[in-house]
């Protein structure tokens, strides 16, 4: 089974590739430096069907780990898990200035749609890099500020 993620914002999402640092390219062959230069997240438009119930902003995005990185909650992250959600981290602070609230969503395949099993309420002052670990089937909603 395969864990998806999902963002969702008042704004349009960012589409493609954000963390990864290349060293070079040779022959459409990309080369890194090390491990930890390769591992990034990949951000796509959520098709319709594909839209858990329980994002209700108008733009939906699924958010993919590459290489060895892992965005589910954990007690003892490796540093491929690390650089994915301080990936992320960079990634949501950027959006936060467009758009005033984000969600953030995971569940297994075919868990999409099922309760809720836990829920944060963030504000951008709150937000380290280690607050976007996520549990399964939990929603958080991440506000720019605490008024309006």
């Amino acid at each position: 089974m395969t864990q998806y993620y999902y963002l969702g914002a008042k704004t349009p999402l960012p589409e493609g590739t954000f963390g990864e640092k290349i060293a070079h390219t040779k022959s459409n062959i990309i080369y890194y430096e090390t491990e930890i230069d390769a591992v990034s997240i990949y951000v796509e438009r959520a098709q319709k069907e594909e839209i858990p119930r329980h994002l209700r902003l108008p733009y939906q995005a699924i958010v993919y780990e590459n290489l060895g990185g892992s965005l589910a909650y954990t007690e003892n992250p490796r540093s491929v898990d690390m650089k994915s959600v301080e990936t992320l981290f960079s990634y949501v602070k950027a959006v936060l200035k467009t758009s005033f609230s984000i969600e953030w969503y995971s569940a297994w395949n075919g868990e999409e749609n099922e309760e809720i099993l836990h829920e944060r309420l963030l504000y951008a002052d709150e937000l380290t890099p280690e607050t976007f670990f996520i549990k399964d089937r939990e929603y958080v909603k991440i506000l720019r500020s605490r008024t309006w």
